[in-house]
């Protein structure tokens, strides 16, 4: 289960989280890994701040802190609002290289953080082939994928695994990582999404309009399918939960195809018998639900 929303704990949770019981969740939907993504979200750098003033509230508590800490799973997901956002500002081709490079420069800082307060096992999710959500769908004439936006997390995704792997290398020893090729998982679900359970991959379940995804589930019009594990996408933009069960499994007990250099069951397992251990998530992007 996914650790409890900072934000949301109630006091007896706080308790049990500055007593070393529990983790939290500092995700906030829409954010990214630029502060200017995301108006009004908790941006990475925020979340990060967070986790460090928690720290800060453990400390008092009579637990071995930093043993727990660096023994936790920590879950990072971000990088595909930071491409909405590219769209929104009306960027151009020209403009994804230098834009990519400072996504990723800013992703290694966050990381480095979270090592600099103690982190030593780290679960990262690449950006998933965005071109071919419903939403991105919509404007392409044949209601096929946005080849120039998967372009664009597949060299988000290859530049992101040089730079960690650069920078677990020369400053952050003793940091165990596997990323999470969510790209590499969506592509091949839609290749075999009949073979794993899944009969529609380009509609949304929820939604209206061309693919039932030209506006955001819950508008005023939208309709839902009955049907919704049948179904890739839940909206325009995120997966259902169908489709979540299968890129856990995929993530954790496949093949470096999904995740690399190790699997999640791999780098889970160094701490999978201790019982002081907690989680601690830090999620913004499409897939903050896996």
């Amino acid at each position: 289960m996914s650790p409890p929303a900072y934000l949301s704990l109630t006091p007896v949770s706080k308790f049990d989280l500055f007593t070393c019981r529990i983790g939290a969740n500092y995700a906030s939907g829409g954010s990214g890994i630029l502060n200017t993504t995301g108006n009004g979200t908790l941006t990475l750098q925020k979340q990060i701040t967070l986790f460090s003033k928690t720290q800060a509230r453990m400390s008092w508590a009579r637990c071995k802190l930093r043993s727990m800490v660096s023994r936790s799973l920590f879950l990072v997901s971000a990088g595909g609002n930071d491409f909405s956002a590219f769209s929104e500002m009306g960027m151009g081709e020209q403009d994804a290289p230098a834009y990519i490079s400072s996504m990723v420069s800013t992703y290694v800082q966050h990381i480095d953080a979270l090592y600099k307060l103690g982190a030593r096992r780290l679960g990262i999710l690449d950006v998933p082939a965005i071109g071919c959500t419903p939403g991105s769908r919509v404007p392409m004439a044949n209601g096929g994928c946005n080849d120039a936006a998967n372009s664009m997390a597949q060299n988000f995704n290859r530049l992101l695994r040089l730079e960690v792997a650069k920078a677990v290398a020369s400053s952050m020893p003793g940091m165990k990582y596997s990323i999470a090729s969510t790209y590499n998982f969506v592509t091949d679900l839609m290749n075999s999404h009949l073979v794993a359970g899944l009969r529609v991959v380009d509609r949304a379940c929820c939604g209206s309009g061309k693919l039932n995804a030209a506006v955001m589930c819950a508008q005023p019009n939208t309709t839902y399918c009955s049907d919704r594990d049948d179904y890739m996408f839940w909206d325009m933009l995120h997966p259902t939960q169908a489709t979540n069960e299968r890129g856990v499994v995929a993530i954790f007990y496949g093949p470096q195809e999904y995740a690399d250099p190790i699997n999640f069951a791999q780098l889970a397992a160094a701490t999978a018998n201790d019982d002081d251990d907690i989680n601690t998530a830090m999620t913004a992007g499409v897939y903050a639900a896996i």
